[in-house]
């Protein structure tokens, strides 16, 4: 934008567009009031080499009015929706700088972006003065040389006067590319075959569509949005009305705020579990629920230690079971009598057992491919350690069970629960009746492995700490923290 140095009441006019946030990115933003930038947002300038300066806004009666410092106004919602007048002081265009820069920032809740204005102040006397000495002199020297020349259509018509203008010059367009489309889709318009060839060259930049399907729409071109050989722009949001091969449009190099990529998940994550707790246990703060919690945990798991560690008296019963399920082992083994009596009732190891064993001890070796006297002498042997055992060991062994005691049956149990291990509970809902080694576990579950609670959720995870495997409603009604009945996860 030009304006000389020195002018008075000037009004600038912005273009207001919804910025990546927004329900509908790029598209015009209307309603604004003065106030939606006073409250929340900024209107200033700042002139070359100098501090910005803080302009505040007033509301205009009209798109029309008198000029007055500050005064902010939508043009007009229906013709020229985005479009806004705000009125800058003289001050801002005063003699003795080159440029001016002005600027708009609306309120962050509006989802709001507005381009700001660069504004060259050039002071025209020099070349006023320069085009009064060629007028005088240069230009009449110049035309007394048109004199008898010879004219030639191809250097010197308008149309290779203007070609030649055009070449030399060094500013930017006002528009990077017009045409008519070729075809178009709900995120994409392509533009038309001479349409640049550069891939991206046109991202960030604005499509206007001016006549023809889904006249009056402008969007702004995503990043790494634009093919150079297809001609497909691919822009920020959708379009109202998919444009096709009817629709004119502008392109135009408007500036726009860098797009940036939202934070992964993984980033999220490591930024909180990373973060110092410092902090965030404040009174009445869910960090401090959640401190308070695992306080009560270790409190609790603390207690338990002793229990697990000796039985308990609630263990009785089970003992008392224990005791019976033996009781009638040694009823059921009794039929064997000492020393293998009972075995008869099978046959005992009678002549033909003897020989049943004998033919099996044969396969075996013919099998296994072994020499004929060493296989026998092992399976005589295996036999022997046989016929020892079903005649003293076996029933020591049964015998040994009718002298259980109580200091048995006690070790028994401390071994359990001191030696053995078990494995954590899995996903599943925690039963109302579970056994005393399944709610044991849950208990350590939840002492030991990650955790989380939002607003609204408790979670427990696996051992492998990505897996939910139990959850619960949890809520605070600033009075009292509530959490529901565990469930099974994910």
């Amino acid at each position: 934008m030009i304006v000389t140095a020195g002018a008075t009441n000037r009004s600038v006019y912005f273009y207001i567009t919804g910025d990546a946030s927004h329900a509908s990115p790029g598209d015009p933003i209307t309603g604004l009031l003065f106030s939606d930038i006073e409250t929340g947002g900024s209107a200033s300038y700042a002139r070359q080499g100098a501090a910005r300066v803080d302009l505040t806004l007033i509301t205009l009666a009209s798109a029309s009015a008198t000029h007055a410092d500050g005064g902010f106004i939508l043009v007009d919602d229906t013709t020229m929706p985005g479009v806004y007048r705000c009125d800058y002081p003289d001050a801002a265009f005063a003699t003795g700088v080159d440029q001016v820069f002005l600027d708009l920032v609306v309120a962050s809740a509006k989802n709001a972006h507005v381009a700001p204005i660069l504004v060259d102040l050039p002071s025209f006397i020099a070349d006023i003065a320069a085009i009064l000495v060629d007028t005088g002199t240069t230009l009449d020297t110049k035309l007394d040389d048109v004199q008898g020349a010879t004219f030639s259509s191809a250097t010197d018509s308008l149309e290779a006067l203007r070609n030649r203008g055009d070449a030399a010059w060094t500013g930017s367009a006002t528009t990077s590319d017009t045409g008519t489309a070729q075809a178009g889709s709900s995120t994409t318009i392509t533009l038309a075959a001479t349409a640049p060839s550069t891939d991206n060259i046109l991202e960030g930049h604005l499509v206007f569509i001016s006549t023809g399907t889904g006249a009056g729409q402008s969007k702004a071109i995503a990043e790494n949005g634009y093919d150079g050989t297809t001609k497909v722009a691919t822009i920020i949001g959708t379009w109202e009305v998919n444009p096709d091969a009817t629709s004119v449009y502008e392109v135009t190099p408007d500036a726009i705020t860098e797009i940036t990529n939202a934070p992964t998940a993984a980033v999220i994550a490591d930024t909180i579990w990373d973060e110092n707790t410092t902090g965030h246990t404040n009174a009445g703060t869910f960090g401090e629920q959640l401190k308070n919690d695992v306080d009560a945990i270790l409190v609790d798991t603390g207690l338990m230690e002793p229990k697990i560690g000796a039985p308990a008296a609630d263990l009785a019963a089970d003992i008392a079971a224990v005791k019976v399920d033996s009781a009638a082992i040694l009823v059921d083994t009794d039929v064997i009598g000492a020393l293998g009596a009972g075995l008869t009732d099978l046959g005992g190891m009678s002549t033909g057992m003897k020989a049943e064993v004998n033919a099996e001890a044969d396969t075996a070796v013919s099998d296994a491919s072994l020499a004929t006297a060493a296989a026998l002498a092992t399976v005589d042997g295996i036999v022997d350690a046989i016929l020892v055992d079903t005649d003293t060991t076996v029933p020591a062994l049964i015998t040994g069970l009718n002298d259980l005691s109580a200091a048995n049956v006690n070790a028994e149990v401390v071994d359990a629960l001191n030696v053995d291990t078990y494995v954590e509970p899995g996903q599943k809902l925690p039963p109302m009746d579970a056994s005393l080694v399944e709610k044991i576990g849950f208990m350590y579950k939840a002492w030991r492995n990650k955790s989380t609670e939002t607003a609204t959720q408790y979670s427990l995870f696996n051992d492998d700490a990505s897996t939910v495997d139990q959850k619960a409603v949890v809520s605070d009604d600033a009075t009292t923290a509530t959490k529901a009945e565990v469930a099974t996860g994910p």
